[in-house]
């Protein structure tokens, strides 16, 4: 199944919880959708992309997270986001690691 057709079942099914008035139903899916995506946090809750790079290009160590299940590659090229939740997510970027931190933003 490709990306955009989980999305739109994901918001199916965001809408059905939300019909049976299941409290959590917002949790459950963001969840959900980290999870099936591989979206990692910062240590560091940056505003910008734009601020991530430029505390890499200083030479800061800034490592990352998995928000639910999943573990953060100590090495190589994954996806992160920001900021944080519960902020609605305004930027994302392609990071490479190497020893647990990130040492190139794209």
């Amino acid at each position: 199944m490709d990306l955009p057709s989980l999305f739109v079942i994901m918001y199916l099914v965001y809408i059905l919880l939300l019909a049976i008035r299941v409290p959590s139903a917002y949790f459950i899916i963001h969840s959900a959708l980290a999870i099936l995506t591989s979206m990692f946090y910062t240590s560091k809750n940056f505003a910008s992309k734009k601020s991530l790079k430029e505390s890499v290009a200083k030479g800061d160590k800034i490592t990352i997270y998995a928000p639910g299940l999943g573990t953060p590659p100590e090495n190589g090229s994954t996806a992160v986001g920001g900021p944080h939740y519960p902020k609605p997510h305004s930027w994302y970027a392609e990071v490479t690691m190497r020893n647990g931190v990130i040492v190139k933003v794209k």
